[in-house]
This record gives structure tokens, C-alpha cells and sequence, in this order.
């Protein structure tokens, strides 16, 4: 029952309803429960649609708020990455990127290469970050699978074409 012309219940006419409503969930729980387990198996249908428009709609709520928050979405996503893929925090990556000077481990760059960012060098069999590097550098030791031995023999081809030239 509402308590005034504009629809809309008093305060404390409120917290009596919601005081009722719970005294009797209290009182009826097993009823309550068996009521919506047989409601749901006659309603199949009505629950996948639900289903389906609420994941609908918070999938459309993620896409408004990335595209609003392009920044933030960066930062968390990096955020996201850094803690799942090598449990570091931000902090952490910054502390580690300021003892290489800002710099690639590798060929001392002061930017990550194309469009990318910088990449947390890590042994794939271990875990164990080794340290931050360029796209390019990054590529390079992708393509050699992080092999010694083929790093090694890309340099003496290197050496011996340059002193062909």
C-alpha cells in the first residue's frame, strides 16, 4: 500500500515491509524453495531467455564502459596480465623497468617497437621473468625458441657476412 499521491512508500512503512518479508521467508523457506524448483522446471524457457538478456545486457554494459574508459580499461587489463601471467603488480614491473634504465634488456631501445608494449620476458618452462624487451626483441627470441644455440649461430652468420661486406 502506498502512502502518498506520488506512488511512493514512507520510510519507515518500508522497513515494515521488509521486515514482514523477512519474517515470513523465515517462516516459509522450504515452501518458498519448492514453489520456484517447480516454477523453474515448468518455465525452461522462460529461464534461458533471462539468462540470455542478462548476459546480453552486461556483455553491452563491458563494451559501453571500454569504450567510454579507454584508459582505465588499458590499465586494468595490463593489471590483469601482469598478476595472472607473472604475478607481478604494476609497481613491480616498474621497479624492474627502472633497474634496465628504461630500456630494452636486449638492444637498450627506449621504445617498445610498433604499435606494442613492452614485454615481460619469461622462461616458458620455468616461469621465471628474465627481464623486459622490445617487440622486435621479444619476436627474435620467439622465432629462435629461446634456443642458445641458434642465437649463437644467427650471430657467426651475422659476423661472417659482414666481413664478406
Amino acid at each position: 500500500m502506498l502512502d502518498s499521491a506520488e506512488g511512493v512508500m514512507s520510510p519507515t512503512r518500508a522497513n515494515k515491509q521488509r521486515e514482514y518479508q523477512r519474517q515470513y521467508y523465515a517462516k516459509n523457506k522450504e515452501k518458498i524453495k519448492a514453489t520456484s524448483v517447480q516454477w523453474a522446471k515448468a518455465n525452461p524457457e522462460k529461464i534461458r531467455a533471462k539468462s540470455r538478456a542478462y548476459k546480453q545486457k552486461a556483455t553491452d554494459n563491458s563494451r559501453r564502459w571500454r569504450k567510454e574508459n579507454p584508459e582505465r580499461h588499458k590499465q586494468n587489463r595490463t593489471k590483469q596480465l601482469l598478476k595472472s601471467r607473472y604475478n607481478w603488480t604494476p609497481q613491480q614491473f616498474e621497479i624492474e623497468f627502472e633497474k634496465q634504465h628504461r630500456c630494452c634488456a636486449i638492444c637498450k631501445a627506449t621504445k617498445p617497437g610498433t604499435t606494442h608494449n613492452w614485454h615481460v620476458d619469461h622462461d616458458h618452462k620455468t616461469g621465471v621473468v628474465r627481464g623486459i624487451l622490445c617487440h622486435h626483441c621479444n619476436t627474435l627470441l620467439g622465432y629462435a625458441k629461446d634456443n642458445c644455440t641458434t642465437l649463437l649461430a644467427a650471430v657467426e652468420y651475422l659476423e661472417r657476412q659482414c666481413l664478406k661486406n
